[in-house]
């Protein structure tokens, strides 16, 4: 029985697609507004106030029965 191997046109496929990777990573990073992340990076960071909530009355993490 004969091992599973990639044959040149496999070999053509694959590069074939991480060339057109490349290509589309390339196209992508020229589109991205470089200005617009500046802003975003030198702007200050606010972020929302966490508050406390305690509760009022005493939870129990076990399920309990009730019989009527």
């Amino acid at each position: 029985m004969e091992k599973n191997k990639i044959t040149p046109i496999g070999y053509l496929l694959l590069l074939t697609f991480f060339i057109l990777l490349g290509y589309a990573g390339y196209i992508y990073s020229q589109s991205i507004d470089w200005d617009v992340l500046k802003r975003m990076e030198n702007s200050p960071l606010t972020l929302p106030t966490q508050t406390i909530i305690s509760p009022t009355s005493s939870i129990s993490a076990t399920p309990t029965l009730k019989v009527n």
